[in-house]
């Protein structure tokens, strides 16, 4: 693991991928662990509506990996990974300013949809950026800084 985190200290490209889906990790991913509470006490919704905006994030997951599908051989893959990042981060930012279930669903599915994107290319942009021999070790930071 050693080799690996001295493998990244040395090229900034797969540093700057780590440290973005880092900071994303912490700053952005945590919304699905509060919305629950979110549904509850600002939308005022039950199970069934709170069932509808879990259905949004697959929806916008879905959605999200047949846009990297369809469109990551022609577009650039910063440019997918800078734009998922600003859906996912713009949505999240509206979600908290509207608290009305019908637009929390499409800005909570949207929101998704960009984080897919991001995460689709991100993973793709630090495999390919890495060497064969240092792969596994900087895919366990990867690991480790995601969450996952």
């Amino acid at each position: 693991m050693l080799e690996g985190f001295t493998y990244v200290a040395g090229h900034r490209r797969v540093r700057i991928l780590l440290l973005l889906f880092m900071v994303v990790g912490i700053f952005g991913w945590s919304y699905s662990v509060l919305l629950p509470a979110y549904a509850a006490d600002i939308l005022r919704v039950g199970e069934e509506s709170y069932s509808a905006l879990l259905s949004a994030n697959g929806l916008g997951a879905l959605l999200g990996a047949l846009t990297v599908a369809t469109y990551g051989k022609r577009l650039r893959p910063r440019l997918m990974v800078l734009g998922g990042l600003w859906l996912f981060s713009a949505m999240l930012i509206l979600l908290a300013f509207r608290p009305f279930l019908p637009a929390g669903a499409g800005l909570h599915g949207h929101g998704r949809m960009g984080h897919a994107a991001l995460l689709l290319d991100h993973n793709t942009l630090i495999q390919t950026s890495v060497s064969d021999e240092m792969r596994g070790r900087v895919m366990g930071i990867w690991a480790l800084v995601s969450g996952a």
